[in-house]
């Protein structure tokens, strides 16, 4: 039975039509919701996880080992997904990184909310010779029409760092704590190569004692995820409700109106009613959503009419470098989102990087 807190969740959520109902409570469904119920709206949150700041099921301060019964109780999804490996003919489960909770993957990431740069919204120019390749032109949007809700968005989360060098300069950030020892030796290390490090931009608050809690939940109120910021103050300030341990199903249509989304609760299914519906259960279960919701109109699923949904989907690129710093100082367990600094390319105008990897250093 899932626990019930009646200031913020509804009593009879199927028999009242929402203004909006926003599938997933993650970065992207907590601001959109927050904002919404901050202009009046009606809103309501689905969300899969538990409210993990305020149930006491809820393990903070301590990673989770990839026990599937647990996993909700760490804020992690807690089924596998697979991807098919053409060279064995065999499909592999994986657990990615995917958070699932109050806050969504924020309540567990090193916090790290760095802008794209002008040259990543015209991606073609820089793979002239690569054929066959399915990269746009450019993006249906540029750097310049996004700098406002950049500054907006970095302003709600308050993001601490300093200007990176080879970017255009940023005025929203807000002052980051004084670099340790370590820290120092690391920027010193990278100036001296011809390198240009800056402060990482990250969403932290730095309470005493903080250290970073990379992939588990904070036991302080050091990291700025999205619950924090955006979900707790929509419930708490603006009347929206939730109804946490929720699992969206399906959305049912009527001719190219979505009407309902039926949902699991409480061991029983409910259908919920609303004037619209954000659907933002991140790159992984927004597809399935849509799929599920398949009709016989829409026989490949709501939103599918390209046949692309579920499809092309990009996981993180990483690459890891190892650093051996000065004798006698110790780099290795310096919290992430203290340490870690990009490394940015300068490109010409072929599109080759003519300085810096671009890579991060950890």
């Amino acid at each position: 039975m899932t626990a019930v807190h009646p200031e913020i969740t509804p009593q009879d959520p199927g028999g009242h039509v929402w203004d909006v109902i926003v599938i997933g409570a993650g970065a992207g469904g907590s601001t959109a919701g927050f904002n919404l119920a901050r202009l009046g709206r009606s809103v309501l949150f689905v969300e899969r996880g538990k409210l993990l700041h305020h149930d006491p099921t809820v393990v903070k301060g301590a990673p989770w080992s990839g026990n599937s019964q647990v996993a909700l109780d760490h804020g992690w999804w807690p089924r596998p997904l697979y991807r098919w490996n053409e060279k064995d003919g065999a499909s592999v489960a994986e657990r990615p990184p995917l958070g699932s909770g109050a806050g969504g993957s924020t309540a567990q990431f090193g916090a790290v909310m760095d802008r794209f740069r002008p040259e990543d919204f015209t991606p073609r120019r820089f793979f002239p010779d690569i054929p066959d390749h399915s990269l746009p032109e450019a993006w249906p949007i540029n750097y310049e029409e996004m700098v406002p809700y950049y500054e907006r968005a970095e302003s709600l989360y308050r993001v601490r760092g300093t200007q990176d060098p080879l970017a255009l300069t940023m005025t929203s950030l807000l002052e980051p704590p004084p670099s340790s020892d370590r820290e120092l030796a690391v920027f010193d290390a990278l100036k001296g190569a011809g390198l240009s490090p800056y402060r990482l931009h990250v969403a932290v608050e730095h309470a005493p004692g903080c250290l970073g809690c990379p992939g588990m939940l904070c036991p302080h109120a050091c990291r700025n995820d999205a619950a924090r910021i955006c979900l707790y103050p929509a419930l708490d300030r603006y009347g929206a409700k939730i109804l946490p341990s929720c699992r969206a199903i399906r959305f049912e249509a009527h001719g190219r109106v979505v009407e309902r989304v039926i949902c699991e609760w409480n061991q029983r299914r409910i259908a919920l009613r609303a004037r619209v519906f954000i659907l933002a259960a991140n790159a992984f279960l927004t597809p399935v959503r849509l799929q599920r919701s398949a009709n016989e109109r829409f026989p490949n699923g709501l939103a599918n009419s390209s046949g692309l949904v579920g499809r092309n989907l990009m996981l993180h690129a990483t690459n890891h470098l190892f650093l051996s710093g000065p004798r006698g100082v110790r780099i290795s367990d310096e919290p992430r989102s203290v340490a870690q600094r990009f490394l940015r390319p300068q490109r010409d105008e072929a599109g080759q990087c003519s300085r810096a990897p671009n890579s991060k250093a950890r």
